[in-house]
């Protein structure tokens, strides 16, 4: 349970830092710095649209991740390894086909991490009841 909500935390402070829109250039500065540095093209810096929607995915990022630190109910953490397998899903496809810079395939890396912590803390809880729907 501590090496999940340590994910969860990491997690949410990731999302936090693309949320701001302030912080969110520094943290992209950052990527592109190590995508620089590990001989990849540098990342260009979005605006106006794209920056609005990096911040939103970020604040979404945060409010789910905040879910995740208070709720116990299974479902909401078998959701959570569904959109893990999304996320994955649009870094291959990004990487693929839109020329997405290799920096983001680490991001496969935590989200599988992750999402095997998680699979480890559900299957040590399924004896922990799901609440009942709510109708």
């Amino acid at each position: 349970m501590k090496l999940m909500r340590a994910m969860t935390w990491f997690d949410l402070a990731l999302c936090a830092a693309l949320a701001i829109p302030f912080i969110a250039p520094i943290f992209i500065g950052l990527l592109s710095e190590v995508s620089s540095m590990i001989g990849s093209r540098r990342l260009g810096m979005p605006g106006g649209f794209s920056a609005f929607f990096i911040n939103l995915a970020g604040l979404f990022g945060v409010l789910w991740n905040i879910i995740m630190l208070t709720s116990v109910d299974r479902r909401h953490h078998l959701i959570d390894m569904g959109a893990r397998a999304g996320v994955i899903g649009l870094l291959l496809w990004h990487s693929l086909f839109s020329n997405l810079p290799p920096i983001f395939l680490i991001f496969i890396a935590t989200e599988l991490i992750g999402g095997l912590i998680k699979f480890n803390w559900l299957q040590s809880t399924k004896t922990v009841a799901t609440p009942p729907p709510q109708n």
